[in-house]
């Protein structure tokens, strides 16, 4: 967590403080606050007592307000700087990746030309699926284009992206070329090569932060200053912090359990409640399992003496999984 909120020149006392460009953050990096610092923001913003306290004491400390994580904080030394990690499919795939994509169907539709170039770059991809693409992909990617999900904004990147400037033939140093390559080298860093044998290594981590930090200052600088807190994440390099503490991120992001709600919503029931409807067809489910394969045995034991191997079999082999 850091600090980059400063008084701009010829300010005065009580004037609204401002952010310096991304070029300036990145060669002067703000001071990076510490978790006391924080937490003692906080406690100032729950006394005051009026609006207009709230306000100059948000301005002073850059916190805007309580959130519950604090008291984990409290209890046992919980620290949200450090011991929370960022979701790369929010932070890359539907914030940078989408992002891009909307710049790049926006200026090429704008020409009979540009539009046709984005058709046969699409084409050049959709017309046979790659092997290596798993999970979504849409049958007319242009009329999806808008409405793509996380891993289809992803696989765009990385599979449609570099056609797509190959036909339309954006002059090397351009807004979208340098930003096309950027965000290529990115996704590639992130989806394939980290997912390696051998995963993140130094190196890679100091060439995708480099990466990370030229896509920030040339958005601002080509697009404009309009980016947002994902933004900041991505190009401070706040995701490879997370991989140096807690490991590779495609390892705690949340694509497999938003799939698994979506198979859980499928399951149907009168029960009201997710969890017990949850819990309530998984323990039959095991429960006919178990059944059927103590009964279908003939070894002349009776059924109770089966339930009781059966349980002990499985709690044995949960035993040596959690090993």
């Amino acid at each position: 967590m850091v600090s980059n909120l400063h008084h701009g020149p010829n300010a005065r006392p009580g004037d609204v403080l401002v952010y310096d460009s991304n070029r300036v953050q990145y060669r002067h990096p703000p001071e990076r606050k510490t978790v006391a610092e924080l937490r003692q923001a906080v406690n100032d913003l729950n006394a005051c007592t009026t609006t207009a306290a709230r306000k100059q004491v948000s301005q002073r400390t850059g916190v805007t307000g309580d959130s519950q994580v604090w008291k984990l904080y409290d209890l046992y030394g919980f620290d949200p700087s450090q011991d929370l990690t960022y979701d790369a499919m929010h932070v890359l795939a539907l914030s940078m990746f989408k992002k891009y994509t909307e710049l790049l169907k926006r200026d090429a539709e704008r020409t009979s030309a540009g539009r046709d170039a984005l058709v046969a770059g699409l084409a050049e991809v959709t017309r046979k699926k790659p092997k290596c693409l798993k999970g979504r992909w849409p049958k007319d990617p242009l009329s999806r284009l808008g409405y793509f999900k996380a891993e289809e904004y992803t696989n765009f990147i990385l599979y449609c992206v570099p056609h797509i400037l190959y036909e339309i033939g954006y002059e090397q140093g351009s807004v979208l070329y340098d930003l096309g390559r950027l965000v290529f080298e990115i996704a590639r860093y992130f989806y394939i090569y980290s997912r390696s044998d051998s995963g993140w290594t130094e190196d890679m981590l100091s060439k995708c932060r480099m990466l990370l930090a030229s896509w920030r200052i040339r958005h601002e600088e080509g697009v404009g200053a309009s980016g947002s807190i994902l933004d900041h994440v991505a190009g401070a390099g706040k995701l490879l912090d997370d991989v140096r503490r807690h490991g590779p991120s495609h390892v705690y992001w949340c694509y497999s359990f938003e799939r698994l709600v979506s198979s859980y919503n499928k399951v149907k029931t009168n029960s009201r409640h997710m969890e017990s409807t949850f819990t309530a067809h998984f323990v039959r489910t095991f429960f006919s399992a178990c059944c059927n394969a103590i009964w279908a045995d003939d070894d002349g034991h009776l059924p109770p003496q089966r339930i009781e191997s059966c349980l002990e079999q499985n709690i044995v082999h949960t035993g040596d999984d959690s090993e």
